[in-house]
């Protein structure tokens, strides 16, 4: 009798993941489309998220599938197993119900294409100091580290030249560490978060795309401007705003990059090209001033002249 019953046993415990997995690879197979409600696809393990560079999976997002399959596998061995005289057996199909509804609570609040991923995991090889600048270590330009530290700091220093108040960051880091924009920490003072991979990687060498990341992350206006160009809105504040940074872009070597992303931008105005032939003009006569004082007071008071002319938020919002 103890021989059938370790016989039983072992045919159960071998058996009953195998049906078990047959009924969960159909159920897979009619989950693909499922969105609306979502759980069903990530339960079934088919997560729709692609992990970015430096990005793993989280625990939550291996654990869901598999305990969601493995606890009716598990139960039903348990009830083939066992008898009715086991506790054990009676309490699987229950706990076993709790564990699948607990992965679909947590399942339920994750979008179609985003089960959770933690990032930041991809190792870093730094430079320098004040500031330090980081690149990831297999990126792809990692080689270029102490080339891009240079620009960064040459750049600064460019920058603190001309005049501009530049307050130099603790660390730069290269943003490919956090490929994911919604997983990057926002760039602080101390702080900042620069494309340095995919700008040293360019295949002309160019690394006017830093030097314009620093001049963006650099220059700063006593005020607030809107962060988009609202058609209909006014815009006279732009041309002092992009003449000045326009002039600083100018002394960092940077203007290329920076007159091509306004261009775009001013593809939103009715008069985009006017506004850009004014932008050129006066940051021309800013970078044409005879002395050094002049051109720093000619940039500190387009700052000012944009501040004023910025418009005021529409009642109710701040």
């Amino acid at each position: 009798m103890r021989t059938r019953a370790i016989l039983r046993t072992s045919a159960a415990l071998w058996t009953a993941p195998v049906w078990v997995g047959i009924a969960v690879f159909y159920a897979v197979a009619k989950t693909g489309a499922y969105s609306d409600p979502v759980w069903p696809r990530h339960v079934s393990g088919q997560l729709d998220t692609s992990a970015a560079f430096g990005e793993q999976f989280s625990a939550s997002a291996v654990l869901v599938p598999f305990l969601f399959a493995a606890a009716p596998a598990l139960a039903v061995a348990a009830w083939w197993a066992g008898d009715g005289r086991r506790p054990w057996r009676t309490a699987a199909p229950p706990a076993a119900l709790a564990v699948m509804a607990l992965c679909v609570r947590i399942a339920s609040d994750w979008p179609v294409a985003g089960a959770p991923v933690t990032a930041g995991h991809a190792p870093a090889r730094c430079t320098g100091s004040a500031p330090r600048v980081c690149m990831a270590k297999t990126g792809g330009a990692v080689e270029d580290l102490d080339t891009v530290g240079r620009e960064i700091a040459t750049s600064l220093r460019r920058l603190e030249a001309a005049g501009v108040d530049v307050t130099v960051p603790t660390t730069v880091t290269d943003s490919l560490l956090y490929e994911r924009e919604l997983t990057r920490p926002p760039s602080t003072g101390a702080t900042w978060w620069l494309p340095l991979t995919a700008e040293a990687d360019r295949p002309d060498g160019d690394l006017a795309g830093i030097r314009h990341a620093v001049l963006l992350h650099s220059v700063s206006f006593p005020c607030a401007f809107p962060t988009a160009l609202v058609p209909g809105a006014s815009a006279d504040w732009i041309v002092n705003h992009d003449a000045a940074v326009l002039w600083a872009a100018y002394e960092v070597g940077a203007q290329k990059p920076y007159l091509a992303w306004r261009t775009a931008e001013y593809g939103q105005l009715a008069n985009g090209g006017e506004v850009l032939a004014k932008v050129r003009e006066r940051a021309a006569k800013g970078r044409a001033l005879p002395t050094a004082g002049q051109r720093t007071a000619w940039f500190e008071q387009e700052q000012a002249k944009a501040c004023r002319l910025v418009p005021e938020p529409p009642a109710g919002r701040s």
